[in-house]
């Protein structure tokens, strides 16, 4: 017995709805997901609740001349590093696991996940228009914290910094002899570190030219180096020249006042 067009079209009405209410269906688990996922990250109980524990680095940045908390405030982020991983497939590093902001009086406060297996915790600092370099660290504006010291989920720790400004040094061969003639600047350590330039603060110093390699061309070695370098202190500065196949070693202390480009003539 054949079905009517009539029954033939109840059915397809029925089939309709029951793929409307499937659909339905699933949408709503998928909502349900995505709050549940936007609860975890925007309501800090959540995570307690999941056993995801909350750690806490704290303290405040302040100007090593001045003594007054840095201005104009920054941001600070997060990875853990596990020192102790071993193998191809083993993790080292778990990034962005937290993240903070430096206020304007210089006091942070910065909140990450706790990564069980960390051995330490990296804590990159960064000033609005690299403004600051911290003091006495070779990883550039990097804080490294044992993940010991968050043994009872909180640590607080002061840092001093160091208002970068300008120096331009104005160079000029001015007893040339040949081609060959070269000229090396260098910035010793003045207790401010510009090495281990990491991608993210390439442009910390901002140097127009590459202060350890050679500047050559004889009579025309002449030109202009910008770079940023520590404020308010004398800042040491060095320079190797070669003409003749004759090596000289030169050196000099600058002072550079915040908020001004001190200009240096070196002839040589």
């Amino acid at each position: 017995m054949q079905n009517s067009p009539r029954n033939g079209h109840a059915q397809n009405l029925v089939l309709l709805q029951q793929i409307k209410i499937s659909i339905m269906k699933r949408l709503a688990k998928c909502i349900v997901l995505i709050l549940f996922v936007q609860s975890i990250l925007i309501f800090p109980g959540c995570k307690k609740l999941l056993g995801i524990e909350e750690l806490t680095l704290s303290g405040r940045i302040t100007d090593d001349i001045t003594n007054a908390g840095i201005s104009g405030g920054g941001s600070i982020k997060v990875d853990g590093y596990n020192g102790n991983a071993v193998g191809l497939l083993a993790v080292d590093r778990k990034e962005d696991i937290g993240k903070g902001k430096i206020n304007g009086d210089g006091s942070f406060t910065v909140s990450f996940s706790k990564w069980d297996v960390a051995t330490t915790y990296v804590f990159y600092i960064s000033y609005p228009n690299n403004a600051y370099i911290n003091n006495g660290n070779v990883y550039l504006n990097t804080l490294l914290v044992s993940s010991s010291l968050f043994a009872n989920g909180s640590y607080s720790t002061n840092i001093t910094a160091a208002k970068l400004t300008q120096l331009q040094i104005n160079f000029r061969n001015i007893s040339p002899v040949n081609a060959d003639d070269s000229l090396s600047i260098i910035f010793p350590d003045n207790n401010v570190h510009f090495y281990y330039l990491f991608s993210r603060f390439e442009n910390l110093q901002n140097c127009t030219i590459e202060t350890f390699g050679g500047i050559k061309g004889g009579i025309n070695a002449s030109g202009t180096e910008k770079c940023n370098v520590p404020s308010d202190r004398k800042f040491q500065l060095k320079w190797i020249t070669r003409k003749n196949g004759i090596i000289r070693s030169y050196n000099d202390s600058v002072f550079c006042q915040r908020n001004t480009t001190t200009i240096y003539n070196l002839d040589y």
